[in-house]
């Protein structure tokens, strides 16, 4: 599950962006804050020590694990990753990621995933979060086959979806908008509920 994170506000006159080891450990699922700055005194993290004290930029850190200009949200291991993506073992994530197929981290001997990033890119900008199924499962909710949903996201993209690995993944709410039945809303992929 993403973690959901106390943090106490920032020192008077502190960038806010700057946040000390006990807050990085915590948004990135970290149980103890000495990872956090055990990894940063070996070089997988940025930060700089202050005396006794390492701090970290958690813009700098979130765009590592995001990529530039994706947009904000929890950050998640991979064993949620997959779990969200309906895979069936951590393995498939992680290998994905390996292979450049999935944007993520690997900070120390953890996998990192944005799922805000990972979810828009499934979904594409502006949709809300929910559920992401595979080309089967959407299939079954709107009575088609799996083929007329694949033809629909295949380029130039009727549906809109993202093929990770081998597997095609759709935003149920993605969906959902695009069935819309309002004159400026319908797409082809509304004409799939009608065959």
């Amino acid at each position: 599950m993403a973690r959901t994170v106390q943090e106490p506000p920032a020192p008077a006159g502190r960038d806010p962006d700057v946040i000390g080891a006990a807050v990085l450990a915590a948004r990135l699922g970290f149980k103890d804050p000495q990872t956090v700055t055990d990894l940063a005194a070996a070089g997988e993290l940025a930060g700089i020590k202050v005396g006794r004290d390492w701090l970290f930029s958690w813009q700098a850190t979130y765009e590592r694990i995001a990529g530039s200009a994706a947009p904000a949200g929890p950050v998640i291991g991979a064993a949620e990753l997959a779990r969200r993506l309906g895979f069936r073992d951590t393995q498939t994530v992680t290998d994905l990621a390996a292979a450049g197929k999935l944007h993520g981290a690997k900070i120390g001997h953890t996998w990192l995933f944005a799922w805000a990033a990972i979810y828009q890119r499934i979904a594409g900008p502006g949709v809300p979060d929910g559920p992401v199924l595979r080309a089967a499962q959407l299939a079954r909710r709107f009575g088609v086959t799996t083929k007329v949903i694949r033809k629909a996201a295949a380029p130039p993209g009727k549906l809109h979806g993202c093929k990770i690995g081998k597997q095609w993944l759709f935003a149920l709410e993605a969906a959902r908008l695009q069935m819309d039945p309002q004159p400026e809303a319908v797409t082809a992929a509304g004409s799939l509920a009608r065959r």
